[in-house]
């Protein structure tokens, strides 16, 4: 399930994914990087989900685009109620 709440730690209404074993606090929001940092590529998430309307090469990181507006025009679609989200495999850009 996901669930329209205010995050404390980004001040603002997000959707939160609830119901993961193990897991807690993933947030569904904007940012375009997600490489490990222990090999020096930048991340804008820790866990975190984002969607985004396709993929760039920026140097020898794959960065994801216009993520502020997809999300933004999720939540409107969404009308900010709560939803489920079923997850069913694994997508990587890189090959």
């Amino acid at each position: 399930m996901c669930k329209w709440t205010c995050s404390p730690a980004f001040r603002r209404y997000m959707y939160l994914v609830t119901d993961v074993p193990g897991r807690s606090g993933i947030r569904i929001h904007k940012g375009s990087y997600a490489g490990a940092t222990d090999y020096g590529f930048r991340a804008d998430f820790l866990g975190c989900i984002s969607f985004g309307r396709g993929y760039a090469q920026l140097g020898k990181q794959v960065i994801l685009h216009t993520t502020a507006v997809t999300i933004a025009d999720l939540e409107d679609a969404l009308g900010k109620k709560d939803f489920w989200l079923n997850i069913v495999g694994e997508h990587s850009p890189i090959t």
